[in-house]
């Protein structure tokens, strides 16, 4: 077997595993949000995949990183350019008397 042929069975074997992991994540997911005792916020399928556990670990810690005053600006400045943007360019009507 080539090198090459290797990396595309071990590329398909990673996604079949992925795959697995996402459905058993949705069937988890959809328990713990209908049961009796179900969290606040819904949980997500990400939340029970272990392929996924260190990108949720790194978003987690980026989130709990304090930002600067200036971030903090930007980011709000860009939230509402995205949610205001489309209803600005909308020509504004004069009052009809």
């Amino acid at each position: 077997m080539t090198p090459f042929a290797f990396e595309g069975l071990l590329a398909r074997h990673k996604a079949e595993l992925e795959r697995q992991e996402l459905l058993n994540g949705i069937l988890a997911a959809a328990i713990v949000n209908s049961s009796w005792c179900h969290p606040e916020e819904p949980v997500s399928p990400e939340e029970f995949m272990p392929s996924q556990q260190a990108r949720l670990e790194a978003e987690a810690a980026e989130r709990a990183k304090p930002i600067s005053a200036e971030e903090a600006t930007r980011r709000i400045m860009h939230s509402f350019k995205v949610k205001i943007a489309p209803q600005a360019a909308k020509p504004l009507e004069s009052p009809q008397k």
